[in-house]
């Protein structure tokens, strides 16, 4: 496998990865565990570690075969191999265009079952054709015969993934550099670090330009300002469905006949002793006219029996009755006004129409 059919397998990824990274940006995760976009993006590197492996076998299996002349003529096989290398490119380009169209609708972003099975159909092929590959080494090696060449298929694998010269080689990439006897050699870097350096560079660029050039640029700032809204959305969900949450500020008046017999049980527990058995007034003051000394309505009433009022003898609720449990008594008391009970006390404070 020459220079050309190399840069189409590691380049047809990456271009599959260009899209991914715009879709994967779009994600938020809203539910536990692994999200779509993770998953994603670890199918694309599944992909992208079979092609290498894929390309490095391929490799071998040409060594291999060209060591022991049992390829005729080299030249039109890596015709065919570069052929090759090309229609697995545009067909992977094919499949990646697919995927996208079928999975890049949603906003949020999530995987879409055709998608899924998309990349998971070419990660069963890659991983059909590497199986392949190592069978057929296998069985050339066999084939060819012996102890020997199973050592020879080692040695060319260990050089194929190296690029390193055998030792009986080295004088030719000696370099002129002596150290207290410590000569140098002139070795190439190893093609797997080159190769996953190279992807490093091309990911780098498609990352920057889809989200700096093309898309937005202050990716962090938007991914905070998207999650604190949506924590504030769940914050205030959860005040509201919650109990506890219900405040002066946010209290509304209840008038279901069931909360309303609790709240006079509450009532006759706690509060006849001060204010009558119908709410008439004793010490405290009468609750059942349009007079009221802290305000009316259902916010100032309820706030009235949580904070209580220390200067007039009444003590405050908030420890002993839940925020539910003086939203209950706060709209019985409510109920009360009109009654005109017998032995009313006088008013007293301001009329308030509430």
């Amino acid at each position: 496998m020459n220079r050309l059919s190399k840069y189409f397998l590691i380049l047809t990824p990456l271009l599959f990865s260009g899209g991914i990274i715009k879709a994967a940006e779009e994600t938020t995760t809203t539910s536990s565990g692994i999200s779509d976009s993770t998953l994603l993006m670890l199918m694309v590197g599944i992909i992208l570690v079979l092609l290498i492996i894929i390309s490095f076998l391929t490799g071998m299996l040409k060594n291999i075969a060209s060591s022991k002349y049992l390829w005729d003529n080299n030249k039109n096989n890596k015709k065919e191999s570069n052929i090759t290398a090309v229609v697995s490119a545009l067909f992977l380009l094919s499949i990646s265009s697919s995927a996208f169209a079928a999975g890049g609708e949603s906003a949020p972003y999530a995987m879409s079952t055709t998608t899924f099975w998309l990349l998971m159909s070419v990660i069963i092929i890659l991983l059909a054709i590497a199986i392949q590959l190592l069978v057929t080494i296998r069985k050339m090696i066999r084939k060819i015969s012996g102890t020997d060449a199973v050592e020879e298929s080692t040695e060319i694998l260990g050089i194929k993934l190296t690029d390193s010269v055998p030792v009986e080689h080295e004088k030719d990439i000696l370099l002129d550099h002596d150290y207290d006897g410590i000569k140098e050699l002139d070795n190439n870097l190893p093609p797997w670090w080159l190769y996953m350096f190279y992807i490093t560079i091309i990911f780098g660029v498609i990352y920057f330009s889809v989200h700096h050039i093309f898309g937005d640029g202050d990716i962090m700032y938007k991914q905070y300002n998207e999650q604190m809204a949506s924590a504030e959305a769940s914050i205030a969900e959860y005040m509201k469905n919650s109990g506890n949450a219900i405040d002066e500020n946010n209290v509304e008046a209840l008038t279901d006949a069931g909360a309303i017999s609790e709240g006079k049980a509450i009532y006759d527990k706690n509060c006849v002793t001060c204010h009558g058995a119908n709410g008439e007034g004793k010490v405290g003051p009468n609750l059942t006219d349009e007079f009221w000394l802290h305000g009316c309505g259902i916010k100032n009433v309820f706030k009235t029996i949580k904070e209580g009022v220390p200067a007039k003898g009444m003590i405050s609720w908030k420890t002993q009755l839940s925020p539910v449990e003086i939203q209950k008594v706060s709209s019985y008391i409510l109920t009360l006004k009109g009654t005109n009970p017998a032995g009313a006390k006088e008013p007293q404070g301001d009329k308030c129409d509430e």
